[in-house]
Parts: structure tokens; C-alpha cells; sequence
């Protein structure tokens, strides 16, 4: 009777820890799929543009870039700061959403229309330093990588950083700004580098190169904007002579580069010329 008990004890004993064993390796599998953290974790954390069907949360991986949705999809995670991503396939995109912070999350080749169209009042566009390319440096279509508008009413406190843009009839146009911030952006190889018409917006730390006419095109009705730390060179009117800088009416000019003789305002607001005594907000160093 006892060598009876014992063996049904022992039977209860390898049971329990068969079962055991299987509890453990279903949460392994569950942790190490679900790259971002556990699953409250992901169902509390807003995802946007569902791309992957997979079923993850049964142990079958995400591709490289992805995380692991509550219902088993691999999605492109948000940046902390972000509210939207923008992908790709997400483009032309405009942010009808309203205020937010729209993030790039990939490069992106548009053959037509303007790449993202800003038309909120506290948006912030980062790009975090991806490409934007369009159909190429002509002005037919009026591509535009990044549009900023309608002209009226004014568009406040928008920002966009982070942005390379090539290929477009103009890298940006920003119609009617204020009080906004662009910053960190490359456009290069397009017809126009940055149109702007605005006020009160601060321009810093843009490469602006290498576009086939103007690099900054500062329209006559913008007044008060700040250029801080830009470099503009290499803007060459398909060959000729041409204004990396070119301001309509007074601005400020804060330790700028630009090629020589290319950094230029009209004869009302020489604040930017080469050749001009007393002007030294401007570097020739290209």
C-alpha cells in the first residue's frame, strides 16, 4: 500500500511539473516577442499604420523596425514625443488630425503631388532626418515638399525640423507663417531651396544648397524673420549668377553662410550684401 501511495505521489509530482514547464515556455515566448514590453504596456501605447499581419503574440516575430500590438499585428512604433507617424504609404499627406507632432518614419519618393501639407496652427513636422524626394527639380507640377498653408489665414506656431528634401519644384513653401520654428533641414537639388512668406518665423541651421535657382527665396510681403546659422551655397540659377539669399524686405541675419557675392537684399535693405562696408551678418566661406 505505501509503494502504491508513493508511486501515484510521484505520478502527481511529474504532472505538475510537465505542466509547469509548458506555463513557462508560453511566457518566454510572450516576453521575447513583445520587443517594447510586456502587453499592457503595448495596449496602453498608441500605434498608428498597421503594416505587418502577423501573429506575434503566438510567437511568430516582427521584421526588424516593428513592435508587437495587443492584437497580435507588428506595427511601426511612435516615438515618444509623437502623436502621428507618417509613412510612406501615408503620402501625399495632409494633417487634417489638426495640433499634433507628426513624425517621418521612413524615406519616401513621391512622383507627384506635394509630399505633407501643413494646414494646423501648432503642428511640429520631424522628419528625423529622412528623405523626401518628388518627380524632380522642375516647376511644371509646383511639387512641393513640404507645403505650409493656406495663405490666410496665418498658420502659428508650426515647426518643421529634420527634413531632407530633393527633387521637388520647391523644397518648402511656407505661404503664411508666424511664429514659427524651422530648423535642421537639407533641401538641395530642387528648383527653389526654401520659399517663404512670413513673419516672425526663425530660420536656423538649414543647409540650403545646390538648388538649381534660389536657395532662400524670401518673398517681399515677409518682414521680421530671424536666419540664424543657414548655409546656403551653390544656388546657381541653372549656371548663372543667383542669390543663395534673397530677402524682399528687412529681415535678421545672424551669422549666415552663403557664397560670395550670392547673399543679397534689395537696395532698400542691404543688411545681407557682399562688397558693403559695415555688413558682417553674412560669411562668404562657401
Amino acid at each position: 500500500m505505501a509503494r502504491k501511495a508513493q508511486g501515484s505521489l510521484e505520478y502527481i509530482v511529474l504532472i505538475g511539473a510537465v505542466l509547469f514547464f509548458i506555463v513557462l515556455v508560453v511566457v518566454v515566448t510572450k516576453t521575447n516577442v513583445l520587443s517594447g514590453g510586456s502587453e499592457t504596456t503595448q495596449t496602453n501605447m498608441q500605434q498608428w499604420n498597421t503594416t505587418v499581419n502577423a501573429a506575434c503574440d503566438i510567437g511568430i516575430p516582427c521584421p526588424s523596425g516593428y513592435e508587437c500590438a495587443a492584437n497580435g499585428s507588428c506595427v511601426i512604433p511612435l516615438a515618444p514625443s509623437c502623436t502621428v507617424n507618417i509613412t510612406a504609404a501615408d503620402l501625399p499627406y495632409t494633417t487634417t488630425p489638426g495640433p499634433g507632432v507628426y513624425c517621418l518614419t521612413e524615406d519616401a519618393a513621391l512622383p507627384v503631388g506635394n509630399a505633407i501639407t501643413i494646414t494646423s496652427s501648432d503642428v511640429e513636422l520631424n522628419c528625423f532626418n529622412h528623405v523626401l524626394s518628388g518627380a524632380g527639380p522642375v516647376c511644371g507640377a509646383m511639387q512641393v515638399g513640404v507645403f505650409v498653408g493656406p495663405a490666410l489665414p496665418a498658420l502659428s506656431n508650426v515647426t518643421v525640423k529634420n527634413c531632407n528634401l530633393h527633387d521637388f519644384c520647391g523644397a518648402m513653401y511656407l505661404a503664411n507663417m508666424t511664429s514659427g520654428n524651422v530648423s535642421y533641414n537639407d533641401a538641395h537639388d530642387n528648383y527653389y531651396g526654401l520659399v517663404v512668406a512670413g513673419n516672425g518665423t526663425t530660420y536656423s541651421s538649414n543647409n540650403v544648397s545646390s538648388n538649381l535657382f534660389r536657395g532662400f527665396a524670401i518673398l517681399s510681403q515677409s518682414f521680421s524673420n530671424i536666419f540664424s546659422s543657414n548655409r546656403a551655397c551653390d544656388n546657381n540659377c541653372s549656371g548663372g549668377t543667383c542669390q543663395d539669399f534673397r530677402f524682399g524686405n528687412e529681415q535678421t541675419s545672424i551669422d549666415s553662410t552663403c557664397g560670395t557675392g550670392g547673399c543679397y537684399q534689395s537696395a532698400a535693405w542691404p543688411m545681407c550684401s557682399s562688397g558693403l562696408g559695415g555688413y558682417s551678418n553674412c560669411n562668404f566661406t562657401c
